[in-house]
């Protein structure tokens, strides 16, 4: 695990007032929304691009309720991502066992919602508004995440560092 301070500098898309930026790994490249408000993050689109995106993630035999796209609670599948990559093409912070929950939501504007969650343990997050920036600074360049649940429901996620 890394132990100096690193930044991810991702550039915003013009066509968004939301921290949305474009994303492109070795596979399929995607788009991304910060969203400070999500305690799970949430896949937008559907089951089969999000299996080409992580093909290594595996469905988990818990479900989620989900609110917060406008409608009553929706019950969706969680998968778990093994290696979660953000990489900036400088920099890149590993999440191991990301839990994410899948719910077909082609009218959001992005693919994936990163949640407040993801970044919780790491130094900052930062909109910065006049360069159309969104900055993660972290001290460590490896986290895992812990889903939490309650009667086979994920609830929430922890992100944490072993010491």
């Amino acid at each position: 695990m890394g132990s100096s301070t690193q930044t991810l500098i991702f550039p915003l898309t013009n066509r968004s007032v939301r921290q949305v930026f474009d994303y492109e790994t070795d596979t399929v490249a995607y788009r991304l929304m910060y969203d400070s408000g999500a305690r799970i993050p949430v896949w937008c689109s559907d089951v089969e691009f999000f299996l080409k995106a992580f093909p290594e993630a595996k469905k988990a035999e818990i479900t989620a309720k989900v609110t917060g796209f406008g409608k009553e609670a929706e019950t969706a599948s969680v998968y778990i991502i093994p290696k979660y990559t953000l990489n900036d093409g400088n920099t890149e912070i590993v999440i191991n066992n990301l839990s994410v929950v899948v719910l077909f939501k082609p009218n959001i504007g992005c693919d994936f919602l990163l949640s407040e969650t993801m970044v919780s343990k790491m130094d900052t997050i930062t909109y910065r508004r006049g360069k159309k920036e969104l900055h993660i600074v972290s001290d460590k360049s490896e986290y895992n995440c812990t889903a939490r649940k309650n009667n086979g429901e994920l609830i929430d996620i922890a992100i944490w560092v072993q010491s």
